[in-house]
C-alpha cells in the first residue's frame, strides 16, 4: 500500500546583515524581517509504496519557499539567506568561493525530486538530489552552525560549488548497510545538464557540430556509525567543458555570429552575447576529498570537518581573447571547521569556527575565518525561538584593499521556526 506524507518548514527572523569590501567600503547592509537563519524554508512530498518481497518505491519533491518575497513569489523561489535578501533579484556571484551571495533569492525553486527503488540490493535513485558532498557536509550531524547565515556557510560546504555544486540531476547507488557501514556512489552533471549541444549551417560557425558544454561528476561517499560516535568521506571529481562552439554559435544559419551562449562552472546557460570567433574550449578540473566526524559526549556534541582539493583550469588556443582570466591555473582549496552543541533542557547552545582558502602559485586569493553563535529554545520538537550572531572576514593580501572583493560580513538576528 502506497504511503504519502507532506512535510515542510517555515522559518522567519528579524535581522541585521552587512557585508564590507576589504578597503571597508560598505558594499551592502540589510535590516528588517527576512528569510530565516535557522533552516531552509520549504514544502515536501515524500510517497512510499510497498512493492512486496521486500522492495519498495519512493518519490520525494520538495520545493523551496519565500515567505517574506514582496514580489509575489511566496512559492516561485528561494532565499540564499546568507547573502542580503533583494526581491526580484536572482543569487548570483561570478566568485565560487565568496562569503555570500550579492542578490537574493534562487532562480528555480526546486530542493530535489527523484525516484528511488530500495529492497536487498540496497537503493537506487535518480533525478535532482543532493550531492554526496552536500550530505556529508550538512545533513549527516557532523556540524552544529547554520549554513544559511554568516559564519556558517563557509567552512563545511567549502569547494562544493567548483566540485559541481550542492544538488545535482544524478544516478545514485548505495550498498546494503553493513555493520555500520554505508557505501554510496553518485554520478552525475553540476546543476544543470550534462551534455548540451549546438550546430549550425552559417559559414562563421567555425566549430559546427563540437561539444559545446559538457558536465561530469563522479562521487564515492562512506560512511561509519557507532553509538555516539560517526565519520565519513566523500571524494568528488567535476570536470566542466565549454567549447568553441559556444563562442561561435550561428543561430539562424545566416553566416554572422548572433550569439553567444555563456554557460558558468556549474553548468547552467547563464547568458547570450555577441562576440568575436573563438575556437579554444575551456576545461574546468576539480578533485575535492571532504572529511567528517562527530561525537556525542552526551552533555556535548562536538563535530569537525576538513576539505581539500584543487581546480584546474585550462584552454585550447583560440583566435580570440581567453574564456576566462584564469586559464592554465590551478587554484588550491582548503577548509577546515569546529563545532558544538550543547542542550540544555528546552534550550540548546551551539557554535563553531572555521577557516577557509584559496591560492594559486602559492599566492592567498582567499584566507577567510568564521564564527557563529546561536542560542534556541525548543517549545516542542517543531517549534521553537532562536538568536544568532555570526562573522566571516577574509584577510588574503590580494584582498585586503579591495574594491571588489567582500571582506567582512557581520550578521546577527532573532527568529521562530516551526516544522510539520
Amino acid at each position: 500500500m502506497a504511503q504519502a506524507t507532506i512535510y515542510g518548514r517555515m522559518d522567519v527572523s528579524y535581522g541585521v546583515k552587512q557585508a564590507t569590501f576589504g578597503n571597508g567600503g560598505l558594499n551592502w547592509k540589510q535590516t528588517g524581517v527576512m528569510d530565516g537563519l535557522a533552516t531552509s524554508n520549504a514544502i515536501g512530498f515524500d510517497a512510499t509504496d510497498d512493492i512486496g518481497g521486500g522492495m519498495k518505491g519512493r518519490f520525494v519533491g520538495e520545493v523551496g519557499l519565500s515567505p517574506t518575497n514582496a514580489s509575489g513569489m511566496f512559492g516561485g523561489m528561494r532565499a540564499s539567506t546568507a547573502g542580503a535578501q533583494l526581491d526580484g533579484y536572482a543569487a548570483n556571484s561570478s566568485d565560487l568561493y565568496d562569503m555570500g551571495t550579492r542578490g537574493g533569492y534562487s532562480q528555480g525553486s526546486n530542493r530535489q525530486t527523484f525516484v528511488e527503488l530500495s529492497g536487498d540490493f540496497g537503493r537506487v535513485r535518480a533525478g535532482y538530489m543532493r550531492t554526496l558532498g552536500y550530505e556529508l557536509a550538512s545533513f549527516d550531524g557532523h556540524t552544529a552552525t547554520w549554513e544559511g547565515a554568516v559564519g556558517g556557510q563557509v567552512a563545511h560546504v567549502f569547494g562544493l560549488g567548483a566540485a559541481g555544486g550542492t544538488r545535482s540531476n544524478a544516478i545514485e547507488y548505495q550498498l546494503p548497510k553493513m555493520g555500520g557501514w554505508t557505501v554510496g556512489l553518485q554520478m552525475g552533471s553540476a546543476a544543470g545538464r550534462e551534455l548540451t549541444e549546438f550546430g549550425g549551417t552559417g559559414s562563421n560557425n567555425l566549430a559546427n557540430g563540437q561539444q559545446s558544454a559538457s558536465n561530469t561528476r563522479q562521487s564515492l561517499k562512506i560512511d561509519w556509525g557507532q553509538g555516539p560516535a560517526k565519520v565519513g568521506m566523500v571524494y568528488t571529481s567535476f570536470q566542466s567543458s565549454i567549447s568553441g562552439a559556444v563562442q561561435n554559435y550561428d543561430a539562424n544559419g545566416d553566416g554572422t555570429n548572433d550569439a553567444t551562449a555563456s554557460f558558468n562552472v556549474f553548468g547552467a546557460l547563464t547568458s547570450t552575447t555577441t562576440i568575436g570567433n573563438r575556437t579554444g574550449k575551456t576545461t574546468y578540473t576539480t578533485n575535492l576529498t571532504q572529511l567528517a566526524g562527530s561525537y556525542d559526549f552526551g552533555m556535548i556534541k562536538v563535530g569537525a570537518n576538513i576539505n581539500v582539493g584543487n581546480q584546474n583550469i585550462t584552454e585550447n588556443a583560440s583566435s580570440g581573447a581567453a574564456n576566462t582570466a584564469s586559464a592554465g591555473s590551478t587554484t588550491d582549496i582548503k577548509s577546515q571547521g569546529i563545532t558544538f552543541s550543547m542542550p540544555m533542557g528546552a534550550m540548546v547552545l551551539a557554535g563553531g569556527m572555521g577557516t577557509a582558502s584559496t591560492s594559486r602559485a602559492g599566492e592567498a586569493t582567499k584566507d577567510q575565518s568564521t564564527s557563529q553563535l546561536s542560542l534556541r529554545y525548543n517549545f516542542s520538537k517543531r517549534t521553537a525561538v532562536y538568536g544568532l550572531i555570526g562573522q566571516a572576514k577574509d584577510q588574503a593580501p590580494i584582498n585586503a584593499n579591495s574594491t571588489s572583493a567582500v571582506g567582512y560580513m557581520t550578521q546577527t538576528g532573532l527568529g521562530m521556526l516551526t516544522t510539520f
